[in-house]
């Protein structure tokens, strides 16, 4: 990781925003018109390997470009409307080591002269001409929208690269892992005109005159992934890492392409120390980023772009029902409900009465659905989403079987007895002048066991449903007299078994949109 955080005071519609970028992988997302690829830029610009003095110097892309992203590359600026001293920056970094000894690089924009003349304005350090301090001397590489010109439409030249055998099988093993293709990719060649230099591929029944834009897209992408990776084997001792910027990210790529896209990134960012910033209007690749595999120790941050009065605010979140919401430009729809699943009616009627009502508002409840335990243990073994991003509460018969399971399961409290068994017992152990206990009514314990007084007990779990059913009419609504009752002598129970359920509630709430 190269940048912590980025501070821009004023730029444009960006004022006094902040914010921090993923270790891995950043996403920019927002409408169109909100200064994606402006920021994409900013953060780009100060970064270059022009120090003589550095021994990456000489270094070029493989297909012979500097690692660096000139503002003036990508943006204009208007003398009518912009002024200098009107745009300030600042870069964060990760270690002091990264730019001479600072932990920071403040950009402003000053004037730019010709034969004595105010010619426009530029981009420069706050720390000005000071040797040194001019660039960061870490690799960029910006991938700018001019790589997705179709090839159809330039006159391209086609050579030979000169990939040795390692990164020709990274380059054929990806190009078929991210864009889902069974041909043989026999070769890799440079295509190269006015406006495109990149990787093509050549099979057995095409070359790279007819590679589609998706395949152009990506073998751009993976050129500039195998030039820093050979830049770190090149200069092990002086390779600090780099900065891979991406805009529009997921142009010409159908949706699961972008998905293997992004994993694929994560991986070459931790791989050959690459951060990689990139821009999207795409749902698929928003939804791929904040799946919950990257959400460990800061690898990956959204950044969602709004323009509001003239201003663009920044917020980092992983609120992605607000985010698509902005670019279909619909309100955020309410609370989406998350499915419980039981065993049977008696399973529903006691967590019902154990959940909080804060729970119950954002919960339904499947109770036209009653499979066994073992059917639904095999539905998560099989990775059906609907069972592994909604909650399955099982009897407290299956607590041995769950440990390590999955992580939207949790065990009804009942030292391993169904919730019937469990009731049954707690009702023949209640003492006879218990309050529970309707007097007035003749509703006695003896009333309520019945035939199994003494030392009889059902025979099994068709009995102590038949009982369970039987006796319910007299336990108030939904059993809740009971299940009360129950809760006064078994508290520590109650906060082990909400304990874990508000555990399984908060990832299948994380998870919600992302299995639907």
């Amino acid at each position: 990781m190269i940048i912590s955080r980025v501070e821009i005071k004023k730029f444009r519609k960006f004022n006094d925003i902040q914010f921090n970028l993923g270790k891995k992988i950043t996403i920019i997302a927002g409408q169109n018109g909100t200064m994606k690829s402006t920021l994409l830029g900013l953060i780009g610009h100060p970064f270059s390997l022009n120090d003589k003095e550095n021994l990456m110097n000489n270094a070029k892309t493989i297909d012979g470009y500097d690692f660096g992203s000139k503002f003036t590359d990508k943006f204009n600026f208007s003398t009518s409307y912009e002024k200098a001293g009107e745009h300030q920056y600042t870069l964060y970094f990760t270690s002091d080591d990264i730019y001479n000894g600072k932990n920071c690089y403040n950009a402003k924009s000053i004037n730019r002269s010709a034969g004595g003349k105010i010619i426009g304005l530029r981009i420069w350090s706050a720390a000005g001409n000071e040797k040194n301090m001019a660039y960061v001397q870490i690799p960029v590489i910006f991938l700018s929208l001019k790589r997705l010109v179709p090839i159809g439409e330039e006159r391209v030249k086609a050579g030979n690269f000169e990939l040795n055998d390692d990164e020709m099988k990274l380059v054929k093993k990806y190009h078929s892992k991210i864009l889902l293709l069974n041909e043989e990719v026999l070769n890799g060649e440079h295509v190269k005109s006015s406006n495109k230099s990149t990787i093509g591929f050549k099979t057995r029944l095409y070359d790279p005159r007819t590679n589609s834009a998706g395949q152009d897209n990506v073998g751009k992408i993976l050129l500039s992934v195998l030039s820093f990776k050979r830049l770190m084997e090149d200069y092990p001792n002086e390779y600090k890492g780099g900065l891979l910027l991406i805009d529009e990210i997921d142009a010409t790529m159908f949706p699961r392409a972008q998905e293997e896209l992004i994993e694929s990134l994560v991986y070459f960012s931790g791989k050959y120390k690459i951060q990689i910033i990139c821009t999207t209007h795409s749902v698929s690749a928003m939804k791929a980023i904040m799946a919950e595999k990257y959400s460990f120790g800061g690898d990956r941050s959204v950044l969602y772009l709004r323009n509001r009065e003239n201003k663009i605010l920044v917020n980092a979140n992983d609120d992605l029902d607000l985010m698509l919401a902005d670019l279909k430009v619909i309100p955020k729809p309410g609370p989406k409900k998350i499915r419980l699943y039981c065993e049977d009616s008696e399973a529903f009627i006691f967590i019902s009465g154990l959940i909080p009502k804060s729970s119950k508002l954002l919960i339904m409840m499947m109770d036209k659905v009653s499979l066994g335990a073992e059917n639904y243990l095999e539905l998560v073994r099989k990775k059906i989403p609907e069972f592994c991003y909604n909650i399955i509460a099982l009897d407290g018969d299956q607590k041995n079987k769950i440990k390590n399971m999955a992580n939207n399961i949790c065990v009804l409290p009942g030292d391993e007895l169904s919730p019937e068994e469990l009731f049954f017992d707690f009702l023949k152990n209640l003492s006879d002048e218990d309050d529970f206990w309707d007097q007035e009514q003749n509703y006695t314990k003896q009333v309520c066991l019945g035939q199994y007084c003494g030392e009889n007990r059902p025979n099994n779990r068709v009995e102590f449903k038949k009982w369970f059913n039987a006796q319910s009419n007299y336990w108030g609504d939904r059993c809740m007299k009971l299940i009360n009752r129950w809760k006064q002598d078994n508290a520590r129970k109650v906060e082990i078994f909400l304990k874990q359920f508000n555990s399984a509630f908060e990832y299948a709430k994380k998870n919600m949109t992302l299995s639907r």
